[in-house]
This record gives C-alpha cells, structure tokens and sequence, in this order.
C-alpha cells in the first residue's frame, strides 16, 4: 500500500536521506512514481484535491522530482512497452 502525502510534506521527510530508492511507472504515456524507506513502506505526492498520486507527462520531471527527494537509485517500468510486447508489437 502506498500512503499518499503532501509534496512539502515528502520533502521535509526527505531530509537525511530518509528515501532509500524510488520506483517509477509508465502507463498511457503518464509517469507516476514512488519512494521507499528503509522499511520499504511506500509514499507518493498526493494530487492536489484529489485522493490519487500526482502524475507527471515527462521522464524528466519525474527524475528532477527523485532528487529533489534525495532519491539516487531508482527502477523503472514500462508498462506501454509491456502491452506492446505483449501484443506482438515491438
């Protein structure tokens, strides 16, 4: 389960290193990611007034946002790239 919080909220949590790496999906050309503690609980930016995960249209915020959290390691899954494997299509 990832819990959902505030974007300033993630930042002051960030201090220290308190991330230890991310993971960002691709779905439908739209970037959404989150971040792990030592524990490997998960958490997301909230979507302002809304109760999902904020979403990014490019790769490169969504790395520019990692690092701002202090987040240095991090995986990535294409799941457009899947379907189209999935698919046939390559």
């Amino acid at each position: 389960m990832t819990r959902l919080i505030l974007e300033k909220d993630l930042k002051k949590m960030s201090v220290g290193h308190f991330f230890k790496k991310g993971i960002v999906y691709k779905e439908n050309e739209v970037f959404k990611f989150c971040v792990l503690d030592s524990q490997s609980e998960k958490y997301s930016i909230l979507k302002f007034g809304t109760v999902e995960s904020r979403s990014f249209k490019n790769v490169a915020s969504v790395y520019s946002k990692l690092l701002d959290l202090n987040v240095y390691e991090f995986v990535f899954f294409d799941q457009d790239r899947r379907r189209g494997l999935i698919n046939g299509k390559a």
